[in-house]
């Protein structure tokens, strides 16, 4: 098994022996964190969640054994954990993370690890022909407008309807229109949503489709429209575009 660090540890103890005399031990601690990459199933990364495993030991056997470890994980938070130890970060980044080791209030040891986070937000990618450039839409038209793009998740991986983003949020602004509420998990089949939109992924093109109903939006203005995919755990990223009521 490869480890990342491996840190040793001693100090000095005056230890009384049964005959009453004073013995002078070195006390000596190893421990190290398995940092992914490793062999040992208990530490990965998975996305912005990380797992460590790893171990203590005293090697002399005759010295205090460590009573608590605190973890720094290199985010400006800490906590208290043996091993293995878990954290959810909130951005991607490179970070050290620290263990120290400690027998009441006195330190032992410490021990560390680098890790790199490399997240993706959920994107939105698109929107494609007819509705990508801006768009005219006339007092009378009571037409749809076909909104067409891809979602990928935090991964790069391309969401189907066989895996729906945790979120997916439609905004329309200004105000004078109306915002589409966001869909989350099961995707809303066609002709039940509001205003007569339909939501949908269609195999055929590949594409998520959104057919946006016009007769909400009336005001002679111009609208933006927004598609969101994401959840509160990561960055969102979106397709944007605009259409004008004349």
């Amino acid at each position: 098994m490869k480890f990342k660090t491996l840190i040793n540890a001693s100090l000095c103890l005056t230890c009384l022996l049964m005959t009453g005399v004073a013995k002078s031990v070195e006390c000596q601690y190893d421990m190290v964190i398995a940092c992914p990459p490793t062999d040992d199933q208990q530490s990965y990364i998975n996305g912005l969640d990380v797992q460590l495993n790893g171990g203590f030991g005293e090697i002399s056997g005759e010295c205090p054994w460590a009573t608590h470890f605190n973890w720094h994980w290199g985010d400006g938070s800490s906590n208290d954990s043996y091993f293995p130890a878990t954290h959810t970060y909130q951005a991607s980044g490179d970070y050290t993370v620290t263990v120290s080791a400690f027998d009441g209030g006195n330190w032992l040891i410490d021990a560390t690890c680098d890790l790199t986070l490399e997240v993706t937000p959920f994107t939105c990618v698109g929107f494609y022909v007819p509705f990508d450039v801006p768009m005219i839409v006339t007092k009378k038209s009571k037409r749809a407008l076909p909104l067409k793009f891809n979602l990928f998740d935090e991964y790069g991986n391309e969401i189907t309807d066989l895996s729906p983003p945790p979120v997916v949020e439609v905004k329309v602004l200004p105000n004078t229109g109306s915002s589409i509420p966001g869909w989350d998990g099961e995707m809303l089949p066609p002709g039940l949503s509001d205003d007569g939109n339909e939501f949908r992924y269609d195999f055929e093109s590949g594409k998520w489709i959104l057919n946006l109903g016009m007769k909400t939006y009336t005001a002679s203005t111009t609208y933006i429209i927004s598609v969101l995919a994401g959840d509160s755990s990561y960055a969102i990223d979106g397709c944007t575009e605009s259409f004008t009521r004349q």
